[in-house]
């Protein structure tokens, strides 16, 4: 499975949908995980039309004002979402990866992540993140996203 994570800076200009489109097309993605998508509302025709088609599902976390706002997409052949997460600074998408026979579809975690800068809700999310962890019967955990560290 092919994933990739942006942080776009705002996803609302014409140029950056039409980068990711091709950037979507060109590297054959199964999944894009974004972050600081600043929209607050998040339509259909954007995502059909950003993925080329409409074989595509997602679940965002919309922007509060002009600032974060998360989105994670994925091609609905290659992943089956079973449960969502969403909260302030992440996305959590539980389910399978199917590959091309689709046979013996892998259990996985996928966390898009939107971290803040300050040092105590950093703490706070690696122990959200942890606390949820230990719940899941899912062992195969991928965590990426905009960490804000520098």
């Amino acid at each position: 499975m092919k994933i990739i994570s942006i942080n776009i800076r705002g996803l609302g200009g014409g140029y950056k949908l039409k980068y990711l489109k091709g950037l979507l097309r060109k590297e054959e993605v199964d999944m894009i995980c974004i972050q600081e998508t600043k929209i607050q509302v998040l339509k259909q025709s954007n995502c059909y039309n950003m993925w080329g088609h409409n074989n595509v599902e997602w679940v965002s976390k919309q922007a509060m004002g002009n600032s974060g706002g998360i989105l994670t997409m994925w091609h609905k052949k290659k992943f089956k979402c079973v449960k969502q997460i969403v909260r302030d600074r992440y996305i959590g998408v539980i389910g399978h990866v199917y590959s091309s026979n689709n046979v013996n579809p892998i259990p996985v975690a996928i966390f898009n992540v939107y971290s803040s800068c300050e040092f105590n809700e950093k703490i706070s999310l690696w122990e959200e993140l942890v606390n949820i962890k230990m719940g899941e019967e899912c062992k195969q955990w991928c965590v990426l996203g905009d960490f804000n560290v520098r």
